[in-house]
């Protein structure tokens, strides 16, 4: 576990809350509250998943990938509460597939298990006013900082990533003995 991860992931979901109770104050006179709240998860879910992209190319597909997601549901006019499921299991296919710390099984176990308990705490939290969905907000996203605790990277399962290995063997090139 990196300690930077843990405190990245508490404050993103910090900033996530706060930024809920701004985007929900400001948009719900416009569209109605539940629409509001909809609307902040379909925005929030891209930056949400490009947390765990760690290359350029990564970033860009994920960006993709989660913005497409947003739109589709975005379209299809879910309310708050039903558009809730499909963004957190885009954001755990995203995390599972982007981290690449455990197996495929055991990510995907990983992820049904943090996404559930952050479901559940959120829904917990969550009430009619715009204070209780920053809370459930930050709730969800405080379960998700879980993740950081999942234990140690595997290794044999981890992306290679092209740019570190040509960087490991120009540094391989340049530490070999010249005779």
């Amino acid at each position: 576990m990196k300690r930077g991860e843990l405190s990245s992931a508490l404050r993103f979901a910090l900033l996530a809350a706060l930024s809920a109770i701004v985007a929900v104050v400001a948009l719900e006179p416009l569209v109605g509250p539940a629409r509001a709240r909809a609307l902040f998860a379909l925005a929030l879910l891209p930056p949400a998943g490009l947390r765990f992209a760690g290359s350029f190319g990564a970033r860009a597909r994920v960006a993709f990938g989660l913005g497409v997601t947003s739109c589709a549901l975005w379209l299809a006019h879910f309310p708050w509460p039903y558009v809730a499921l499909p963004l957190a299991g885009a954001f755990g296919v995203t995390r599972a597939l982007c981290v690449g710390r455990h197996r495929p099984a055991q990510a995907l176990a990983l992820e049904v298990v943090l996404l559930g308990a952050g479901l559940l705490l959120g829904a917990l939290c969550h009430g009619g006013s715009t204070l209780s969905f920053g809370l459930s907000v930050w709730a969800f996203f405080l379960v998700q900082a879980a993740h950081a605790l999942a234990g140690p990277a595997d290794a044999t399962h981890a992306p290679i990533d092209p740019f570190e290995r040509a960087r490991d063997q120009a540094l391989e090139l340049l530490d070999r003995d010249p005779g």
